[in-house]
């Protein structure tokens, strides 16, 4: 089973737990994209429901496939949010953040009663130090809170889109951080939250939620924690 067909079967798997009248986050990233797919064709059975999307490419995919989107202004909560991540630890801790949409997924994440998380099997690491976790942050003295990163040990790689700096959706830039070896994720995510500039990280801490986890051997479905 190649990566895509492994995304696939995990997004489809997550249909099987939307019920009529749900209020629906989607995530972000190629993984929700066939979650999107597998979602159009339900609504076209006759599923009911509305959905609020983490960003404007979602966005532009959801009304590509005619799934009927909740405007911002009405929603106070969701029913569940369905994403993918960028790597998913054993403790729970993940990383996301990759297309550059972290700050409209956590606050979907945060508003959600429950979340499923949809991947393949190669996000599952041991050590995510190994990655860069993505930072958005204001343009404003960019210079001096890139400095201030690499006095405490922090090395940080401004993201490009081609020749200019990546703008997310926010109209901010992105931050890849290398996070010291001797701090956790959690201390990571405080540390960077003190700095004024910083808008959010892609930090993500989960045990209870499910994870759907698709692998050559098949398609597996656990509590985060016991992933």
């Amino acid at each position: 089973m190649t990566k895509e067909e492994k995304k696939k079967q995990a997004a489809l798997a997550a249909i099987a737990y939307l019920k009529d009248g749900m209020h629906i986050g989607l995530g972000s990233g190629t993984t929700v994209n066939y979650f999107l797919q597998a979602l159009q064709q339900r609504c076209a059975k006759g599923l009911q429901i509305r959905a609020m999307a983490s960003s404007l490419c979602t966005q532009q995919w959801a009304k590509q496939y005619q799934i009927p989107l909740l405007a911002d202004t009405y929603v106070q909560t969701l029913d569940v949010y369905v994403d993918s991540f960028d790597v998913l630890n054993h403790h729970g801790d993940i990383i996301k953040g990759g297309g550059g949409a972290l700050v409209r997924e956590k606050m979907l994440f945060q508003w959600a009663d429950k979340t499923i998380w949809i991947c393949d099997d190669e996000k599952l690491v041991d050590d995510c130090h190994c990655y860069a976790l993505p930072v958005e942050v204001l343009p404003f003295t960019l210079a001096h809170t890139r400095h201030m990163l690499n006095e405490h040990g922090y090395k940080t790689s401004l993201r490009m889109a081609e020749t200019q700096p990546f703008l997310t959706d926010n109209q901010h830039y992105i931050l890849d951080v290398f996070v010291p070896k001797q701090v956790t994720l959690a201390q990571a995510h405080t540390f960077l939250m003190s700095f004024a500039a910083i808008v959010q990280t892609g930090y993500f801490h989960d045990e209870d939620n499910l994870c759907i986890i698709a692998s050559s051997k098949g398609v597996c479905i656990h509590p985060v924690r016991d992933v």
